[in-house]
This record gives structure tokens, C-alpha cells and sequence, in this order.
């Protein structure tokens, strides 16, 4: 498994540098898993598989058959995987990754996950990034003319959410594209007032149970991210009652690195509080 993660990962020859490093995070925010080691023969594939877990989730499925799915999965091999509330702490608030060598361009990636998993909380930073979207791209793209690729937005990688921003620019260095982001945030702050602070279902909640396939999509993400099923549309009233207050007090947060920052690029750390890996 972790050998095809690692095959999923590797850069398309034409694939832009951008998504190459975004393609990296779901790997670094794993934690690491030590090799076992010795020959991978039949005996030892077959305890692993016995010993292996898996998740399951069923979406509009009739109770009258809730019952035979379960006698079903209750014979697969493994065992179901427990849902725990994922550890979110990270071990150093700034890490940067180096991917790949300097070019003609230079791409960063900066991910911001959540500093918890509340519905509150979730819901602020939806509606920030829902809000930071438009401006980012004017103030990166249109008014510094940084780079074609720039964007942000709210994105779940592997189990963690939260907030990222990238860009690829032919002419600023990473320190640079850092400072930008940085400076945005600061002068964000003061946006904030003149901006609408309830939000709908289509301007970024997680959906509800009116289209099945989102909705088995959101239950699916709060699985892996350990939440019960009930919290997307928790997520979804909490952003019903945002206010300007609770948005200051997250894009503090964010500032802040509560939560940590994670950047990917392919130059070296912009400056010592970096963690390298």
C-alpha cells in the first residue's frame, strides 16, 4: 500500500509543477510508518491481511438490509477500524518540504490545517476561504502579476482540513511568494467587515442529504478525518449562525499557525522557524 501511494505521487511528465507539490501533501501529513522488513512470502501476506483494517460506509441503504450487510462484512477478513478522534497535533508548527529541484519557476504550496475539528470551527474557515478566494487571486494574479497558477481554498488531504494556498511564479523567489500570502492574510483582517458573514450550502458547506452522492462524499471525508456521520450537516448550521467575531477569531487563528503550516516547494526553507524534512 504505501508502495502505490508513493507511485501515486510521482510527477506526469506533463504535469504542471503546482500540482506536483500538491499531490505531495496527503504523504507528508501521514505519519510515518516503519518498514517491517524480511521476505514478503505467502505466510507473512496472509497474516497481514488477517490483521489488516478497513473501513465501510453505506449511504441510503434500505434497514432491511442492514442487517445481512453487516453478517456480510462481519466475514471479511481484518477487523473494522475504530473510529477515534485523529490526533491533530503536529510535531514542529512550521514544516517546510523541499520537492523537486529549482527552475525557470517556483512553486509553494501552503496548507493551513484546522487547529480542531469542531463544527464551529470547520465552519469559519469554509466561509473564510469562500471569502479569501476572489481576493486572493485579485491581489496575487491580477494586481502583483505573480504567476498564472494561483488560488485558495478549503481542502481535505487524507484526514486533515483546513486552508491552502499555492502559487507558481516565473519571477518571485519562495521567500518572496511567502511573504505575499503572509501580507494578504494581514491585510485581510481588515476586509472583513464590508464581507457577508452567513453562508449557504452552495457557498461552501458541506452538502446535505439532497444529492446522495455529496452527501455520502461529506460523510466519507468526516470518516477519514475521524467525525461520526453527523457532522457535515452539523458543519452546515454552524455556518448558518457565523458571525463577523467567530471569523476574526479563526483568521487569527490562522495567522497564528494554530493549527500549523505546512508549505511544499521546490526551493529551500524561506527562513529559519522552519522545520525541513
Amino acid at each position: 500500500g504505501r508502495r502505490v501511494q508513493a507511485d501515486a505521487v510521482r510527477p506526469g511528465a506533463d504535469e504542471i509543477l503546482i500540482r506536483q507539490l500538491l499531490r505531495r501533501l496527503p504523504v507528508l501529513l501521514e505519519p510515518p510508518v516503519a518498514d517491517g522488513g524480511g521476505e514478503l512470502d505467502q505466510s507473512t501476506l496472509a497474516q497481514a491481511w488477517l490483521l489488516s483494517q478497513w473501513d465501510a460506509l453505506a449511504v441510503g441503504l434500505p434497514m432491511h438490509l442492514s442487517g445481512p450487510l453487516h453478517d456480510v462484512l462481519d466475514e471479511l477478513p481484518g477487523v473494522a477500524t475504530p473510529l477515534v478522534q485523529r490526533d491533530e497535533a503536529s510535531p514542529a508548527r512550521y514544516r517546510w518540504c523541499r520537492f523537486g529541484d529549482p527552475g525557470t519557476e517556483t512553486a509553494l504550496v501552503l496548507f493551513c490545517p484546522l487547529p480542531s475539528r469542531t463544527p464551529a470551527v470547520e465552519a469559519a474557515w469554509r466561509q473564510l476561504a469562500r471569502l479569501m478566494e476572489g481576493a486572493f487571486f485579485r491581489r496575487l494574479r491580477s494586481e502583483l502579476q505573480l504567476g498564472y497558477a494561483v488560488f485558495c481554498g478549503f481542502r481535505q488531504f487524507g484526514g486533515q482540513g483546513g486552508l491552502v494556498f499555492a502559487v507558481q511564479s516565473p519571477s518571485a523567489t519562495a521567500g518572496e511568494l511567502l511573504r505575499h500570502i503572509e501580507a494578504f492574510l494581514e491585510s485581510f483582517a481588515g476586509q472583513l467587515d464590508d464581507q457577508p458573514t452567513r453562508a449557504s450550502q452552495a457557498s461552501g458547506a458541506p452538502p446535505g442529504g439532497s444529492d446522495i452522492r455529496r452527501h455520502a462524499e461529506a460523510n466519507w471525508q468526516a470518516l477519514l478525518a475521524g467525525c461520526d456521520a453527523g457532522h457535515p450537516v452539523a458543519v452546515a448550521a454552524a455556518m448558518a449562525q457565523l458571525d463577523s467575531e467567530a471569523l476574526r477569531l479563526q483568521l487569527r487563528a490562522l495567522r497564528a499557525a494554530d493549527g500549523g503550516w505546512i508549505v511544499v516547494s521546490n526551493a529551500d526553507a524561506a527562513d529559519t522557524r522552519w522545520h525541513s524534512r
